[in-house]
């Protein structure tokens, strides 16, 4: 039923107190929100002396969740292209294999996790390699990317040594090709105990501290001091101080220093990594958005009892 030139009764009714400041209807319309697939592809080389292993992953989830409510994109046919015509395909799996507990927190973990069987030196350093996603409904993605090259460790020598308490370490190595910027992560073990001799209470064991090498071209840190860079607001005040210092006698700490390629920095700056806030830029294209990006990596064990060469 409409009212006098046909205006609807309900909206003459909402117009009526409002008549003597005048009433205009307007008709808006509001898009509904895309649902976009988002492909994150990652590879990891990890130099160990001579030899290298490769880990080949990739987590596929949605920004709105799909038509069934579900952020799982299942059946994709992922496919990693190599120099020399190789291919690596992906087999579906658990999504724990993709994300850590960590990367539970503040993300979605509704997806779908693709694991590669990949073979030692399978992926090697300063490799091009591309990747072709197939999506179960027809779509395509597509995305490419070179590995930075390997990298020498000028201090410490020894990917095993020892450094001595209460002490720091200058970790030095030599510029990577193609490195856009170098992440460094340590898990320090066995501080509860010792730091309970000393008043401080620390349930985390192992505790996971992240630096960060912003550019190419800086290629030092001292460790552990210029470790926590992320972690620096939730570190206990007396610990953070103390490991200025370098590490309590009876902790020990392994280390991984990885040499990041350009589509990896550009996907994961945000926050205090980038002033200006959150700002992803994809590197895979097509019916979806992405990033295929790769690091190198080397590891390390710092030990302060034991036996061991010295780190300095």
């Amino acid at each position: 039923m409409t009212g006098r030139r046909g205006t609807p009764k309900g909206r003459l009714a909402i117009c009526a107190p409002l008549l003597v400041l005048g009433c205009e209807l307007q008709e808006i319309t509001i898009a509904e929100p895309e649902d976009v697939v988002i492909a994150e592809v990652l590879i990891q080389v990890q130099q160990a002396g001579p030899t290298t292993v490769s880990r080949v992953s990739a987590f596929l989830h949605r920004t709105i969740g799909g038509t069934n409510g579900s952020g799982e994109v299942p059946g994709a046919d992922i496919r990693l292209r190599l120099p020399g015509g190789r291919e690596i395909r992906f087999d579906e799996t658990d999504v724990d294999e993709c994300l850590t507990e960590d990367e539970f927190e503040g993300r979605p973990v509704t997806g779908s996790c693709y694991r590669a069987d990949t073979q030692p030196q399978m992926v090697r350093p300063g490799d091009p390699v591309s990747v072709v996603i197939e999506l179960a409904d027809g779509g395509t993605l597509t995305g490419e990317t070179v590995l930075a090259e390997g990298f020498e460790l000028v201090t410490p020598v020894f990917a095993i040594c020892k450094l001595e308490p209460d002490s720091t370490l200058e970790l030095m190595w030599r510029s990577a090709p193609g490195a856009w910027a170098y992440v460094s992560e340590t898990s320090i073990r066995g501080l509860p105990l010792v730091l309970a001799g000393r008043g401080i209470v620390l349930e985390e064991d192992p505790l996971n501290l992240v630096g960060l090498a912003v550019s190419a071209s800086d290629t030092t840190i001292v460790f552990p001091s210029e470790f926590g860079l992320f972690e620096r607001f939730d570190l206990d005040r007396e610990l953070a101080l103390l490991l200025q210092n370098g590490l309590p006698e009876g902790a020990n700490a392994d280390l991984v220093l990885a040499a990041a390629d350009r589509n990896w920095v550009n996907w994961v700056r945000g926050g205090n990594f980038n002033p200006s806030g959150q700002v992803r830029i994809p590197s895979i294209r097509g019916d979806g958005t992405g990033v295929l990006g790769s690091v190198v990596r080397r590891p390390l064990k710092i030990l302060t009892i034991g036996e061991a060469p010295p780190c300095r």
